[in-house]
């Protein structure tokens, strides 16, 4: 029925908002999560646009990287996965920031993180003008946690400026032997302390210059 609507009305553009509204607590189940997105599928000739909650674990720990609700077929089935985060940086009164975050793309590779900051003329809850601008994503706290590792020790130290690699893993909640790894490989940090290797003389990994976005190709995982 959905389908020959869609074909009647010349529909290009399908949006379901929320998955979890669409098949309720089913969306636990495997096998009802594999025919609602094989469904979408079939909807040829459109764009599908599924909204979906993340996990309570997501919710409440905020990982690198959050899950979908419910079964692990919306993941698995999904070709193209963009998690929304709201910055807990801005004032209420100061409108908003949020980072969309490319997490799964299969014809290729993942865009870069993008940032919007979203302000309002006049009364907020009718305003006159939306007003939307880039929001730097690395630059914030609290956005900054849901970019990859080489990304996050890029704008810990933007943020932060030049610390010793255990200073560095604790503020990132990292080891330090992954941030050290990490460091080594990128182009945009430098080891302002070469001499390393005796007891207490530890990397101290510094930023260098950077272009406008803060990435350099090479870095962007």
């Amino acid at each position: 029925r959905l389908r020959a609507e869609i074909s009647r009305l010349g529909v290009v553009f399908v949006v379901v908002d929320s998955a979890l509204g669409a098949i309720g607590e089913s969306a636990v189940g495997d096998d009802v999560a594999s025919r609602f997105m094989n469904a979408l599928r079939s909807f040829t000739g459109t764009t599908r646009l599924v909204i979906g909650h993340v996990n309570s674990y997501s919710a409440t720990n905020k990982p690198a990287q959050a899950r979908p609700f419910g079964s692990v077929q919306f993941w698995n089935l999904g070709r193209s996965l963009w998690e929304l985060r709201k910055s807990e940086e801005i004032p209420a009164d100061e409108g908003l920031a949020v980072a969309l975050f490319h997490r799964k793309y299969n014809p290729g590779r993942l865009k870069r993180p993008v940032g919007l900051r979203v302000t309002y003329e006049g009364d907020p809850d009718n305003p006159d003008r939306i007003l939307f601008r880039r929001h730097d994503v690395q630059a914030d706290a609290s956005l900054s946690t849901g970019l990859s590792l080489s990304a996050r020790l890029i704008a810990t130290l933007r943020r932060m400026g030049s610390m010793k690699n255990s200073e560095l893993a604790e503020e990132m909640e990292e080891t330090p032997e992954r941030v050290a790894r990490a460091a080594r490989k990128l182009s945009l940090v430098i080891n302002l302390n070469p001499s390393q290797g005796g007891r207490g003389n530890e990397a101290l990994w510094g930023p260098r210059a950077v272009g406008h976005d803060g990435l350099d190709p090479r870095d962007a995982d």
